[in-house]
């Protein structure tokens, strides 16, 4: 649903996605990952996050992280990741990048 601008050595991919989860119809505001993935994974992801429609801001729920220096992006990718659990404000602690999900949108 977003990203954040490269800092380091990642070369012209991306810092971090942000991510939500499906619950119902609605995408509640998960946090951002940044961690899980090798270089060519990143830049496999940036390939496809460059195809996204970019937007203003998506339309989930819950409150945005790093909202004016993200590039926002239509949800339609979707990612497979791990966390150590929630936070009181149901955000993912320690999320860690594991798959692209192709088989679902």
């Amino acid at each position: 649903m977003g990203y954040t601008p490269v800092k380091g050595d990642r070369g012209q991919t991306f810092g971090a996605m942000h991510i939500a989860e499906k619950i119902g119809d609605d995408l509640h505001y998960r946090g951002k990952v940044g961690t899980g993935f090798d270089e060519s994974t990143a830049k496999d992801i940036a390939a496809i996050l460059k195809k996204q429609k970019v937007v203003k801001r998506p339309d989930v729920i819950g409150k945005l992280l790093d909202e004016k220096i993200s590039t926002w992006l239509e949800a339609k990718a979707m990612i497979e990741v791990s966390y150590s659990k929630l936070t009181p404000d149901k955000m993912f602690r320690e999320p860690v990048f594991i798959r692209l999900r192709p088989d679902i949108s």
